[in-house]
């Protein structure tokens, strides 16, 4: 990422970190269950070092679809992460309700923060 930063786009914790991200599809009649369950992994998440934002998000075209955001200050933050037990003792609950998932990590390479600060490359 560059050494200079605007202040709209540095100030942004998914600019200045790994984001562990997964589109969620819960099965009919499931979704209040999974927002539960995602929501208790993302608490725990939360308190971990490292952790910086987790938000889950619904897809306003297809609302049986969630996107999961959750921004880490390190990729040794993120690896921490998922080899403790509790990772995947809580994770199992989330698959549960979901017909289809697709996790990832992404790194960010570019940000407009604003109009008078136009695209600011990362890399």
């Amino acid at each position: 990422m560059s050494a200079h930063r605007s202040a709209a786009c540095g100030g942004c914790p998914l600019v200045r970190s790994l984001n562990t991200t997964g589109i969620w599809t819960p099965y009919p009649g499931t979704h209040e269950a999974f927002i539960q369950a995602w929501g208790e992994l993302a608490d725990w998440a939360s308190s971990l070092p490292g952790a910086q934002t987790l938000i889950l998000i619904r897809d306003t075209r297809e609302t049986e679809r969630d996107v999961s955001i959750c921004s880490w200050r390190t990729d040794a933050d993120v690896r921490v992460w998922k080899a403790t037990p509790e990772f995947r003792e809580r994770m199992v609950q989330v698959p549960r309700y979901v017909d289809d998932s697709q996790p990832t990590e992404l790194t960010p390479v570019a940000c407009a923060g604003s109009r008078d600060n136009g695209l600011e490359t990362l890399q």
